[in-house]
């Protein structure tokens, strides 16, 4: 019986044992897990400062961009005509944008006998109106 009782506990003890080295197990998966998301949250992030920080602005590099987008947009612009053809008609911006002959205004236009004029002295006086009684005789009307 005495053995049996030994041989119990070293069965008891080695599966402790097993249960505390499998514990410690995963702990340590757990926390190589937990680094490698933090190493992947760190990648990100530097990842999107390097794409805020961008590129230095320099005259330089400013007027080789310009240069390149100019050629690009003229070649849109000529692949977009080409496509179109001569029967697309034009918007109103964009004869205002190809037309500076259109750039004048309204008023110039007119005939003299379009041409409103105001006198602005009857207008000069307006804090001499009682308006209010107006508006109540018109609210006594409705009702």
């Amino acid at each position: 019986m005495r053995c049996m009782r030994v041989r119990f506990l070293e069965l008891i003890s080695a599966s402790q044992e097993f249960l505390n080295e499998r514990v410690d197990d995963i702990k340590k998966e757990k926390e190589k897990q937990l680094e490698k998301e933090e190493e992947e949250k760190r990648k990100a992030e530097e990842e999107r400062a390097q794409l805020l920080k961008g590129t230095p602005v320099t005259i330089e590099t400013f007027l080789t961009w310009k240069e390149k987008f100019d050629k690009e947009m003229a070649e849109m612009t000529k692949k977009n005509h080409q496509q179109e053809g001569p029967t697309k008609r034009l918007t109103g911006k964009e004869l205002f944008m190809s037309d500076n002959a259109l750039d004048t205004s309204d008023m110039d236009l007119l005939d003299e006998s379009d041409k409103v004029q105001v006198d602005e002295s009857l207008f000069q006086d307006m804090g001499d109106l009682d308006l209010e009684e107006e508006l109540d005789l018109e609210d006594d009307d409705e009702s």
